[in-house]
């Protein structure tokens, strides 16, 4: 018999503790039943009895403690049956129990019945030249119970097979359920491309065709240089918006997304925008953040700088970036005075940026200070994203 054959379900059917337990009174009855009986016995015959319960008790807990010693089960029934040869007891019978019920719940099915039929038979050979010979009554009571025995516990191994099969088909369901989602979502994904692509792309790059033919007119007929360069500030936001749009789309079609590597080009651009000085400070190594928590970084830095150039006459603006061990801090700060009239346009503003935070299970703070505003962001490396558009 090979450990191959005789394994089927490793199933613990028990908590781990109230095996322990079940064992240890199975041992107590095994032992107190054997030790109740050998002071009537022979030497020879009492010397067998405790020879065949240390077997029983040390192969029937390797058995169950490790689940590739089964093979050790058929020696426990033989070791039953000499018991009830050598010491006819109530142990003995324990022991033989022990044996069907474990080969029932265990062992596949021909082997399981293999065993109980064996272990019966043998417990009925060895109970009819035992000392006190077994009568028919009592052979009749045996017989059933390791009937009984054997029936439930195959039932047991029955139903946990089921239970199995059953958990298993509805993970299969699940994974088919999660499989259909994210084909679903891949398509909404690709048609928003679609879309951004042909509308949105389409018409800024018509913008930003119209916009430097507006500069070269105005430059041939001789117009105020500040209505130029003007109309090359827009210019410059159109191709910046153009940028933006066509990375959206790279975005959805599965492209790497921007993030904090991209910093100093946004300080960059405001700066050649607004003319405005943007100084970027980096401080500590860079942190390996999840894309969601890059994009998310980039976005409300990209943010802060648009409320930044709609709701203040900035002298100056400050971008810090923070690496720290638990997280990423980012904070944009700029001196200046507040607009009297705020600029058109822009995304969320503070509420927009405090929900990216937040899905990040991060913190975003947003305050003026002596000299201007501040927005401080705040993103831990342990959080998961729940979901950031």
């Amino acid at each position: 018999m090979t450990a191959t054959s005789t394994r089927a379900s490793q199933d613990s059917l028990v908590p781990p503790r109230v095996g322990r337990v079940l064992l240890v009174v199975c041992w107590l009855a095994v032992a107190y039943g054997t030790a109740a009986v050998v002071p009537r016995l022979s030497t020879l015959r009492g010397a067998g009895a405790w020879i065949a319960t240390v077997v029983f008790l040390l192969t029937f807990t390797a058995a169950i403690e490790r689940p590739e010693l089964l093979r050790l089960l058929p020696l426990s029934a033989l070791a039953g049956v000499a018991m009830e040869f050598c010491a006819p007891s109530n142990g003995a019978f324990v022991a033989v129990i022990a044996v069907i019920a474990v080969a029932g719940i265990r062992l596949d099915t021909d082997l399981s019945r293999r065993v109980a039929a064996l272990s019966s038979l043998g417990f009925l050979a060895a109970g009819s030249f035992a000392t006190v010979p077994i009568s028919p009554g009592q052979a009749v009571a045996v017989v059933l119970a390791f009937l009984f025995t054997y029936l439930g516990s195959a039932a047991t191994r029955r139903l946990r097979t089921e239970q199995r099969r059953t958990a298993e088909l509805l993970e299969e369901v699940v994974a088919g359920r999660d499989a259909i989602v994210r084909a679903a979502a891949l398509d909404e994904r690709a048609h928003l491309a679609r879309e951004m692509h042909d509308v949105l792309a389409h018409t800024l790059s018509a913008l930003s065709i119209q916009l430097e033919g507006t500069r070269m007119l105005a430059e041939q007929r001789g117009c105020d240089p500040d209505i130029v360069a003007a109309i090359e500030r827009v210019s410059g936001l159109s191709r910046e918006g153009l940028g933006e749009a066509r990375r959206a789309v790279g975005s959805l079609h599965g492209e790497t997304l921007p993030g904090p590597d991209l910093l100093p080009d946004l300080a960059r651009e405001y700066e050649q925008d607004t003319g405005v000085p943007c100084r970027l400070e980096v401080e500590g190594d860079p942190v390996d953040l999840p894309a969601d928590a890059r994009l998310a970084l980039y976005r409300i830095a990209q943010e802060a700088l648009t409320n930044v150039r709609k709701h203040s006459d900035a002298s100056y603006v400050t971008i810090t970036l923070r690496n720290e061990a638990g997280g990423v801090e980012l904070v944009v700060e700029n001196e200046g005075t507040p607009r009297a009239s705020p600029l058109p346009g822009g995304g969320h503003g503070v509420s927009g940026m405090r929900e990216r935070a937040e899905l990040l299970h991060g913190t975003l703070e947003a305050a003026r200070t002596a000299r201007g505003f501040r927005v401080q962001l705040w993103i831990p490396t342990t959080s998961r994203p729940q979901s950031v558009s």
